[in-house]
């Protein structure tokens, strides 16, 4: 017994959990259930965060956003899903943004929701007005598949993300040239977008986009007079986003007679934003790490309780390993070994229904990455618990004296 080898220490502890398989099984519920749901939770969020990358490189660094939200509410709102406006921005803030020497164009942006309607079908929808110069930087992202982007000046003009033109409507295809009623008014269909596809541009795929001065008469009667939703900002090559960003932010305060540390807009950029997605990231990873800790001690309770068991069943023989030689130290590797194991099969099959669950998520729209570290970590957090909550029924069968073993 002295000489025991690695591999004799794992096929006893294969036989023993062959031999109560069925409580083996329920002992993995709990570890399963924690294990699966850190998996879907971090695939969502690594996908989710991932998604977002992707289009803050469409964005680029040489273009921010202003919007009526403070910084704080902007981080609450990611991880809550609101974000309450805290001001409101001006077509005199967007005339004195394009004042700055940095700055390339300005659009304004207006939204809001009305009624649309199609050959008989009607539909309540979010509605986006703005200024031409939108497409300027967004050309990009919203590619032209069919017509082409509205002109400067122009009015009665509608530009349809592909989905709006295609899917919302039933069998009747939106086709430039078409007239579709947006709140009572009609306009004429003058492009259609590439469909974009990602996991995150659901709406932006059903974009309806008209003028901004249509937008300004639809809304009248819910904007206060020359209220803006959000000013995209186009610099100039070479132009520092930090410092232009620093510019706006002085400026904005004084036309809104606040303070700096007490200002109602956010001037996002690229660094912003994923700054904004690193904060929301620590917190999901306390949440889950709350998870983890609730999952292991409920899964660390079963097999301490299956442990403890086989340690009744099996004293004597422990008695007999201990009269050929077997050491305590051998005596606890056997029965670690065998906890270690059923963390490692929980650790196993929380990844099978983790995976399960996120490819069901993922035929929702839901994005979702499992990377090789989560796969790591899921087989290395279940082993861990087994060996953790299986030390002290192991350090127990170490103790039993062999000649009292011998008895049962």
């Amino acid at each position: 017994m002295s000489s025991m080898k690695g591999e004799d220490v794992l096929e006893y502890a294969i036989k023993n959990l062959t031999h109560r398989s069925l409580r083996s099984w329920l002992t993995l519920i709990g570890i399963v259930i924690g294990i699966a749901t850190i998996v879907v939770l971090m695939g969502v969020a690594q996908g989710v965060k991932s998604s977002i990358e992707e289009q803050m490189e469409v964005f680029g660094n040489d273009k921010l956003a202003v919007v009526p939200i403070t910084a704080e509410s902007m981080t609450r709102g990611a991880f809550t899903g609101r974000g309450p406006t805290s001001g409101k921005l001006t077509e005199e803030d967007a005339k004195d943004i394009e004042s700055l020497p940095e700055v390339e164009s300005v659009a304004r942006i207006i939204i809001g929701r009305t009624t649309i309607e199609f050959r008989g079908v009607e539909l309540y929808s979010p509605v986006f007005a703005g200024d031409t110069a939108i497409f300027g930087m967004w050309e990009d992202y919203f590619k032209v598949e069919e017509g082409r982007y509205p002109e400067e000046g122009e009015s009665g003009v509608v530009f349809l993300g592909n989905d709006i033109a295609n899917k919302y409507f039933g069998k009747n295809k939106i086709q430039v040239g078409n007239y579709m009623t947006i709140n009572g008014k009609k306009f004429r269909v003058v492009g259609i977008a590439e469909r974009i596809g990602t996991a995150l541009s659901e709406q932006d795929d059903a974009t309806i986009f008209i003028p901004y001065e249509d937008g300004k008469e639809m809304f009248k009667d819910v904007l206060a007079k020359g209220e803006v939703f959000t000013i995209m900002v186009d610099l100039k090559e070479g132009a520092d986003a930090n410092e232009v960003k620093e510019k706006i932010e002085e400026m904005l305060a004084n036309n809104h007679h606040v303070s700096l540390d007490e200002k109602d807009f956010t001037v996002v950029t690229q660094e912003f934003v994923m700054e904004v997605v690193g904060k929301v990231m620590d917190m999901l990873t306390g949440f889950l790490f709350a998870i983890a800790l609730v999952s292991s001690v409920i899964g660390g309770i079963g097999i301490a309780n299956t442990m403890y068991m086989a340690v009744a069943e099996k004293r004597r023989e422990i008695g007999v390993l201990k009269s050929i030689g077997a050491t305590k130290k051998q005596i606890i590797v056997l029965f670690i070994t065998e906890a270690a194991i059923i963390g490692i099969l929980g650790g196993i099959l929380g990844l099978a229904f983790g995976w399960i669950g996120a490819e069901i998520l993922k035929g929702f729209g839901v994005p979702y990455v499992i990377t090789p570290e989560l796969f790591v970590f899921a087989l290395f957090y279940g082993a861990l618990v087994g060996i953790v909550a299986g030390y002290h029924p192991a350090k127990s069968a170490a103790e039993i004296p062999a000649i009292e073993a011998m008895k049962y």
